[in-house]
């Protein structure tokens, strides 16, 4: 077996765009992590402003993350709740079946403000799903935060395999978020204050809801916890470290896991924890940030079907081109599957240049060799000099099963090769 380490946050943003000049080095730890980055990091976040044109927060997880080589996958949003995922570019045709799922269990049950952003995907033969979930605030709520995770569970369903059609039904499980559980009892706010001041974090742990339901099977018995050794996440003055006097505080940003060891024969799958730590500087949210580190097992060697590209010398502006891939005997091409231009230093498989269709195939049953298809782009597919790259997706975009090297784009007049966008 082979390790993959992911790298999760939790935050809730309070609906607070990034300043300008925020650095997000330490929150995903890049300063410590120079020589040993994770595979894939996935951040949650809560009370995300909707600013559908914008994407503030995206552009600045993109641009920290892109120098270290990692491209998004996806983006999952409900309202509020959004989740980023962003994997090495060495693994980024190794993960297939993508899907999401999303789930409102607001007012009325209907109304996105709360809930759950879901992707699933399988990597290196084995099958994760996250969830990023905000759950009903308040004291006096803990029936709500209980109604909203069993809505959740029940409610959702993936389509692309039987056997994984459930959330507990994955190899593993990774569970995070504003689950906003309390602290039982009626200290108010400021007694709550002075005991963590006085470092009794034992004394508040016994209080917290969510172990409590967790012991009693109502809600996320399924999934463990390493204790948390941070301070309660919420909540604090904006702008400031300190608690604030407005509401009594809790741990309410929480990362839970669930590996199902035995889910193959002869071989015993296996999740580790290694860190779980509150960042206290980040002052932009009366919330603080929660990431948590793993290592899961993985198959070695695992292989999947593939489909590769037929070098491409020179792609001419403005004319027509074509591009030859070459489809293996185990690759079944649909209707659905698409092949996409992207710059070379894509940073997000949802940003093509263009895509065309994949042409109708015919299938022969009796070569083991597969076929070559040939791609004709139109004229339009590509409108400036730069590096470019092709891109084969499978079932609409649920699967990436090839890249081609990257290529120049030039005007037939003569125009050099260039070397990047980035350099014009």
């Amino acid at each position: 077996m082979d390790t993959l380490s992911l790298y999760i946050i939790t935050w809730n943003i309070a609906e607070q765009l990034p300043p300008a000049g925020l650095n997000l080095t330490e929150l995903l730890s890049l300063d410590k992590k120079k020589d040993h980055l994770p595979d894939l990091y996935v951040i949650g976040l809560q009370e995300a402003k909707v600013d559908l044109l914008t994407g503030q927060w995206g552009t600045v997880l993109k641009s920290t993350l892109r120098p270290y080589d990692y491209v998004e996958m996806n983006c999952v949003r409900l309202l509020g709740i959004v989740m980023y995922v962003f994997a090495r570019e060495r693994h980024i045709t190794k993960i297939r079946s993508m899907e999401t799922a999303t789930t409102a269990t607001g007012l009325l049950g209907i109304i996105g403000n709360k809930g759950a952003a879901t992707y699933r995907m399988d990597l290196y033969g084995v099958s994760v799903c996250l969830v990023n979930c905000h759950l009903a605030a308040h004291d006096g709520k803990l029936e709500e935060r209980i109604n909203n995770y069993n809505t959740i569970l029940a409610s959702q369903r993936f389509k692309l395999n039987p056997e994984t059609s459930s959330v507990f039904f994955h190899d593993y499980v990774f569970w995070f978020g504003d689950m906003n559980f309390r602290l039982q009892g009626t200290e108010s706010p400021a007694e709550l204050a002075t005991a963590v001041a006085e470092k009794r974090l034992d004394e508040l742990w016994e209080k917290d809801e969510l172990s409590r339901v967790r012991a009693s099977g109502e809600a996320f018995s399924e999934l463990q916890e390493e204790r948390p050794t941070f301070r309660p996440t919420y909540k604090h003055e904006f702008g400031k470290t300190h608690y604030s006097n407005s509401r009594r505080l809790a741990w309410t940003d929480r990362v839970l896991f669930k590996a199902n060891t035995d889910a193959y024969q002869n071989v015993t799958l296996d999740v580790s924890q290694t860190s779980y730590q509150s960042v206290e500087s980040y002052v932009v949210s009366d919330h603080k940030p929660v990431y948590a580190e793993f290592n899961i097992k993985v198959f070695s060697h695992h292989s999947d079907r593939e489909v590769t590209f037929q070098a491409i010398d020179t792609w001419y502006l403005d004319e027509e081109n074509t591009a030859v891939c070459h489809l293996p005997s185990d690759v079944t091409p649909s209707i659905w599957d698409w092949v996409g231009v992207y710059q070379d230093n894509l940073s997000n498989l949802h940003e093509y240049i263009s895509y065309i269709y994949l042409p109708h195939v015919r299938e022969d049953r009796s070569s083991h060799a597969g076929s070559n298809v040939t791609l004709r782009f139109p004229t339009t597919a590509v409108r400036a000099p730069g590096l470019y790259r092709l891109l084969y997706f499978t079932r609409g975009a649920s699967s990436l099963l090839g890249i081609s090297a990257p290529f120049s784009a030039v005007h037939r007049t003569g125009d050099a090769p260039v070397r990047n966008l980035l350099d014009m």
